[in-house]
């Protein structure tokens, strides 16, 4: 792929369904020690990395799902739509805010019910 090609919002999924790069997210979290917050991305010493990046051990919501996307890790649009709904009904003002504001289980109960959304 070249780089013009990352314009192309349809490259960022790489052929797949909003529900499989959503479900790739929620198993990548499963384990509570590849979850972060206050960051996309931290590596195994806890600096913050691109989701993409190879060093990459733990992601918050939005860096898994860019992750599980495409192989640059770089969030398609109709995500970050997604994402900010889920935070506006989880009462919180950005979709920041709720990543960092939620304990690990609730991060993976947000995954869930995008998963329902895009069902």
């Amino acid at each position: 792929m070249k780089p013009e090609d990352l314009l192309n919002n349809e490259a960022l999924l790489e052929g797949q369904t909003m529900y499989t790069v959503l479900a790739k997210a929620y198993t990548l979290l499963l384990d509570e020690a590849r979850w972060a917050r206050h960051a996309f991305a931290r590596d195994v010493e806890g600096r913050i990395v691109k989701p993409g990046d190879p060093s990459a051990r733990c992601w918050d919501i939005q860096g898994a799902i860019a992750v599980s996307s495409n192989k640059w890790g770089i969030l398609h649009p109709c995500f970050m739509q997604l994402l900010d709904r889920l935070a506006k009904d989880y009462d919180f003002d950005n979709y920041n805010e709720m990543n960092d504001g939620v304990e690990h289980v609730d991060a993976l109960r947000i995954l869930v019910e995008a998963l329902r959304r895009t069902a």
